[in-house]
């Protein structure tokens, strides 16, 4: 399939239960006006979608079981919400280091067990989508590193929001992170 030419997704557009192995037919992909849904792939990384700078509605990436990083997402720097869950290789973020706010109320970091550190959510300093924040990060075996978001919890701290960590290596309380005590 030749997605060369495609600029715009007026829609969300989902990239679900799909034996693609690559992303780069859509070299020239520069908004989508819903959601972007990436699940069920081979893909091993996000390599094809660096011209991406919109997405309208939520970033979802989930049960990928090849999927090691997200790098191609650099151009990204706003969505709705976003959710990372149950990647089985997934060790970095670092794709999202560009993102610079969630005009929703989730960020959701679940069940992704070679996740380490939190590195490439450093911009997000906005969630904007309603008096209520929700930041959820459970289930990643090996995280041990949550400097990523301190600044964004410590903002978050005076405002009306749930913080939920749990099951993860470290599951540091926003009174740690507000001290300083972001990693193990």
């Amino acid at each position: 399939m030749n997605l060369n030419s495609l600029v715009q997704v007026g829609e969300t557009f989902e990239l679900d239960d799909l034996a693609i192995e690559n992303l780069n037919s859509l070299a020239n992909l520069k908004s989508i006006g819903g959601n972007l849904s990436i699940s069920k792939t081979a893909l091993q990384s996000l390599e094809g979608l660096e011209k991406l700078e919109t997405i309208e509605g939520d970033l979802v990436i989930i049960y990928n079981k090849s999927i090691e990083n997200i790098n191609g997402l650099e151009g990204l720097r706003n969505v709705e919400d976003l959710f990372v869950g149950y990647n089985d290789v997934l060790t970095g973020l670092d794709g999202l280091i560009n993102l610079a706010s969630l005009k929703g109320t989730f960020l959701e970091i679940i069940g992704n067990p070679e996740l380490a550190t939190l590195s490439g959510l450093d911009n997000i300093m906005d969630i904007t989508g309603s008096s209520y924040v929700t930041v959820r990060i459970r289930d990643n075996a090996t995280l041990t590193n949550f400097c990523a978001i301190t600044p964004l919890v410590v903002e978050l701290s005076s405002l009306g929001f749930s913080y939920e960590v749990s099951g993860n290596a470290y599951n540091p309380l926003q009174s740690d992170l507000s001290a300083g005590n972001c990693s193990m």
